[in-house]
C-alpha cells in the first residue's frame, strides 16, 4: 500500500486509466503528465512536467490536450530540485508557478480523483474541452475500491461568483458529506479558511466550524478541494477567514465552483462524553486549558513533534462496525490532528492534520478513545494551540452487496 489508507499503487493506476477514459483524455495524444503514477498511466508519448516547468528544458506547449497530476507531488516538485535556491541553472519557485499557470491556462479541470479523505493527495485531470462538454467527473479511491460519484450529486454550482464574508453561500443543506471546490486568489501564503454550518433557526450565533485549513501557495494555480460533513440538518454553508488571522488586509478572495453531495448514511449516533470529562495529556507545565464547555474546548499544549495533547474517556462502540467520527478542529498555532485508539492503545486511525472526518472500523473493540495529538513534521516545533468543537460519532449504514 502507498499509505495507511490501504490504497495500492496498482489501484492508483487503474483509477487514472478509468478516469482518463471517462474524461476523454485517453483518446488524445498530447497529454502532459507529472508524477510517476500519472506519467506511466499516460504512456510513452507523454511529455514531462519536470522538464517543462521545473527545469525549463522545453517551451510551454501550445497544443497540449491535457495535464494530470497528484497534488502533493506537484507541490513538492515546485519547491524542490532548486526551486528554493537562487541560481542560473534552474527556475526558482516563482518562475515555476508562472510556467505552471501558462501550462494550465488553456485547459479546463474535468476530473478529480479523491485519495480517500486526504484532499492533498487528490489527482487533478485537466483537459482541453469544448464548450458543450464541461462536466466535472469525480471519483474516490478507498481501500481496494474506486467509486465514480454520480453527476446527480451536484447540489449547487456557481459561475464566476465571488462572495462576501458572513453571508451564507448555499441553500439549506441536509446532513451528509459534501465536496466543495474553491478558487483562491490573493496573498494566500498568509491566509486560512474556516467553513461553517449555520443552523437555519439561528443564523447569527450558533454557527459550527466544520473545517479549518491553511491555504498553501500551490493554490495560486489550482483550485482548493474541501471535503466536510454537515452533522446537522437544515444548515447553510458559510466560508470565512480564520478569526485568528493576524493581518486581515492580506487575506485572499474566493470564487466558488461547485458543491457535490457524497451522502453518507448513518444508522445510529453514539454518545460522546462532554469535554469537561476529557483528559489533557501534555506533561508541559506551561500547557493549559483556556476554556471548556460541553461542546467546545480550547487548549495550549506542548511543543513536541507527536505528543498526545488531549484524550477522551473510553467510548463504547459496537464491535465489527464501520464508524465515522467528525469534529471541528481549529489549529491556531503549531500542528495537531485527531486520531482514534483501540482499547489496547493502538491506532485504529492515526492523527492527520486537517482531517476532521475519520472513517474507521471498530474490529473486535468494545471501546475507542479519541486523541488530539501534535502533528509537527518539521522544526522549529512550537507549542500547539487548538480549539476542538462539536464532536460526533456515527455508526455507518451497512449495505448488502449480495
Amino acid at each position: 500500500p502507498s499509505d495507511s489508507a490501504g490504497i495500492t499503487f496498482d489501484q492508483e493506476l487503474r483509477a487514472l486509466s478509468d478516469m482518463a477514459a471517462i474524461t476523454g483524455l485517453s483518446d488524445k495524444k498530447n497529454g502532459i503528465y507529472t508524477t510517476s503514477e500519472s506519467w506511466m498511466a499516460g504512456g510513452i508519448h507523454n511529455k514531462s512536467f519536470i522538464e517543462t516547468v521545473d527545469f525549463s528544458l522545453s517551451e510551454i506547449p501550445k497544443n497540449h490536450d491535457g495535464f494530470v497530476f497528484r497534488l502533493d507531488y506537484l507541490a513538492w516538485f515546485l519547491h524542490y530540485w532548486g526551486g528554493d535556491i537562487q541560481n542560473n541553472r534552474v527556475p526558482m519557485y516563482s518562475e515555476r508557478i508562472t510556467r505552471l499557470r501558462q501550462l494550465i491556462q488553456p485547459l479546463e479541470l474535468s476530473g478529480v480523483i479523491l485519495y480517500n479523505k486526504n484532499m492533498k493527495n487528490s489527482y487533478y485531470l485537466y483537459n482541453r474541452v469544448t464548450n458543450s462538454d464541461k462536466t466535472m467527473h469525480i471519483a474516490m479511491m478507498e481501500n481496494g475500491k474506486t467509486t465514480i460519484i454520480p453527476e446527480q450529486t451536484l447540489v449547487q454550482e456557481w459561475q464566476n461568483t465571488n462572495f462576501d464574508e458572513d453571508i451564507p453561500v448555499t441553500n439549506i443543506l441536509s446532513k451528509g458529506t459534501y465536496l466543495l471546490i474553491v478558487w483562491v486568489y490573493g496573498d494566500i501564503e498568509k491566509d486560512s479558511i474556516d467553513i461553517y454550518c449555520l443552523p437555519e433557526e439561528n443564523l447569527n450565533l450558533q454557527s459550527i466550524i466544520v473545517q479549518s485549513e491553511n491555504i498553501e501557495s500551490v493554490y495560486k494555480v489550482v483550485p482548493k478541494i474541501f471535503m466536510f460533513d454537515m452533522v446537522k440538518d437544515n444548515c447553510r454553508l458559510m466560508i470565512k477567514h480564520n478569526k485568528y488571522q493576524k493581518n486581515q488586509s492580506l487575506v485572499s478572495k474566493y470564487s466558488l465552483l461547485f458543491l457535490r453531495s457524497l451522502q453518507n448514511s448513518y444508522t445510529q449516533k453514539l454518545p460522546i462524553p462532554p469535554f469537561p470529562q476529557w483528559i489533557p495529556t501534555s506533561q508541559n507545565s506551561n500547557s493549559q486549558l483556556l476554556s471548556v464547555s460541553d461542546s467546545e474546548l480550547e487548549s495550549i499544549g506542548d511543543s513536541t513533534a507527536w505528543g498526545y495533547q488531549l484524550m477522551s474517556p473510553p467510548i463504547p462502540v459496537p464491535p465489527k462496525s464501520q464508524l465515522t467520527f467528525s469534529a471541528s478542529l481549529m489549529t491556531i498555532q503549531g500542528g495537531v490532528g485527531i486520531g482514534i485508539l483501540d482499547e489496547k492503545g493502538f491506532w485504529l486511525a492515526p492523527p492527520q492534520k486537517n482531517i476532521m472526518t475519520i472513517d474507521f472500523a471498530s474490529g473486535d473493540n468494545n471501546v475507542v478513545t479519541i486523541v488530539v495529538a501534535n502533528s509537527q513534521d518539521r522544526e522549529p516545533y512550537v507549542a500547539s494551540h487548538f480549539k476542538i468543537m462539536e464532536p460526533h460519532l456515527f455508526v455507518q449504514e451497512q449495505h448488502d452487496n449480495n
